[in-house]
């Protein structure tokens, strides 16, 4: 696995971050504030925030506030009825991270 430009072998402690993989699911987490969790076999993510986050993120993913109106709101902040003109609001793949 790659963190960086660095090659790491599982189990990972990067950062404070942790990453396991048991069974063909790959884990990553940040003490309670998120757990990331990657099941390769179905292709499946699976993304958990701290409670505390709760109204406080925004992105892909909605605005996490149990609030249906707003979970296709673009990066620049306007809700939209086009997922996938919404889901290109929110590409960094020629950006980079």
């Amino acid at each position: 696995m790659l963190v960086g430009e660095t090659v790491v072998s599982l189990p990972a402690e990067v950062a404070g971050v942790s990453i396991t993989e048991v069974n063909n699911v790959i884990t990553i987490t940040y003490g309670d504030h998120f757990t990331v969790t990657y099941d390769t076999t179905v292709d499946h993510i699976d993304v958990k925030l701290s409670g505390w986050y709760f109204g406080k993120v925004g992105g892909l993913l909605g605005l996490y506030d149990n609030e249906p109106s707003n979970d296709l709101m673009t990066s620049f902040g306007k809700v939209i009825d086009d997922s996938s003109r919404f889901a290109r609001t929110w590409n960094v793949a020629s950006q980079g991270c």
